[in-house]
């Protein structure tokens, strides 16, 4: 069981112990996580507008960044994350 905090860092924790198994550096600024049901992959937003993808050893698999030049379309802070229950779209 994944717990993020502000400065990035996401701890995994094994219920039958006190003390977190694996702690993975992830992006700055994390205002969200969510952790796929099916697949070994959780996903962080940032409040730098870019939400980050990673495999379960802390690997980026992608990077989700939405600007289109300098007056372009922006998203704005990440406040939440959801992954789709089923489905998983891995490209080599």
């Amino acid at each position: 069981m994944p717990c993020p905090s502000v400065n990035g860092d996401v701890r995994f924790f094994e219920p039958r112990t006190p003390d977190s198994i694996n702690v993975l550096q992830t992006v700055k600024g994390l205002t969200a996580l969510d952790i796929h049901p099916q697949a070994n992959l959780f996903a962080c937003g940032s409040m730098n507008q870019f939400i980050a993808v990673y495999n379960a050893n802390g690997d980026v698999i992608s990077n989700i960044k939405y600007y289109d030049g300098f007056m372009g379309q922006r998203i704005g802070a990440i406040s939440c994350l959801a992954f789709h229950p089923y489905w998983v779209k891995h490209e080599q």
